[in-house]
C-alpha cells in the first residue's frame, strides 16, 4: 500500500498536488455531469446574470470536482450579457463576469479562491474602474438647450 503523501498523490508516475486532483486522475471522483447538465439546461432559458448566480450556488453547495474546468466550459454563456455590452473588450468582460460570480460566492460565506477560479490582475481592475467612470459620465442627462447654449458660447468666444 501507499507509504507517504507522495505515494498517494502520484498516479502513473505523475505527481498531483492534492488528494482531490489525484483522486480525479485515478477516476475515483464522480464527474460533474449532473452539474454540467444543470447549467446547460438553465442556459437555454435563464439570463446570464441568473446563470452566474446558479454557477456560484452550485460551487458553494455541491461537490464540484473541477471548478476551473466547469468555468472554462461555461464562461462564454456566463458572460454573454457583458460581451454584448462591452463588445471586444475581453479583459472587461472577464473582469465583470468573475467579479459578479465572486460577489455571489462571498455572499454565501465562501471565497473565490476556494474554487480555483481565474483571478483578475491589478491592471484589469484599473481599466474597469476607468470604464465605470466613463459610464457614469455618459449617464448624465444633458438637455438640448444646454448643448445649444454651450455651442453658442463657444462660437461667441472664437471671434
Amino acid at each position: 500500500g501507499p507509504t507517504s503523501f507522495n505515494a498517494l498523490t502520484t498516479i502513473d508516475g505523475v505527481f498531483y498536488s492534492s488528494f482531490r486532483a489525484a483522486a480525479q486522475a485515478y477516476g475515483l471522483q464522480e464527474r460533474d455531469n449532473a452539474i454540467e447538465e444543470c447549467l446547460q439546461e438553465a442556459s437555454t432559458f435563464q439570463m446570464p446574470s441568473a446563470l452566474r448566480r446558479l454557477f456560484a450556488t452550485l460551487l458553494v453547495h455541491c461537490e464540484v470536482g473541477d471548478p476551473r474546468l466547469l468555468w472554462e466550459k461555461f464562461s462564454s454563456l456566463l458572460s454573454e450579457d457583458f460581451r454584448r455590452n462591452y463588445g471586444s473588450n475581453e479583459k472587461l468582460v472577464h473582469y465583470k463576469t468573475i467579479t459578479d460570480i465572486a460577489q455571489v460566492i462571498e455572499s454565501m460565506g465562501k471565497h473565490q479562491a476556494d474554487f480555483d477560479l481565474p483571478t483578475v490582475c491589478y491592471e484589469d481592475i484599473q481599466l474597469c474602474k476607468r470604464v465605470k467612470e466613463i459610464e457614469e459620465e455618459l449617464k448624465i442627462h444633458v438637455s438640448p438647450e444646454d448643448i445649444i447654449a454651450e455651442h453658442c458660447h463657444l462660437n461667441f468666444n472664437s471671434y
